[in-house]
């Protein structure tokens, strides 16, 4: 079960990473250990990720390795 406030903090923290680099995507597992101080957990991240998709603001993106990328989505 996602701790509903770890969520909201996640999904802060990652909008302030996109910020600073816009360019930057990885995978959920990747996100939760190394772009959060400290790191949050990988089902938390998961859930701010689907948060901020069905906002429109993140996109995952599967790579030829299988594994799914989240990136941002520019806003024109």
């Amino acid at each position: 079960m996602n701790d509903p406030d770890a969520v909201v903090t996640v999904q802060r923290a990652l909008r302030q990473h996109w910020l600073q680099h816009p360019h930057a995507a990885d995978t959920s597992a990747g996100i939760a250990r190394w772009w959060l101080v400290p790191p949050a957990r990988e089902a938390d991240v998961l859930a701010a990720l689907q948060a901020l998709q069905h906002e429109g603001c993140v996109s995952p993106v599967a790579a030829a390795d299988g594994r799914v990328r989240w990136r941002w989505v520019p806003r024109a």
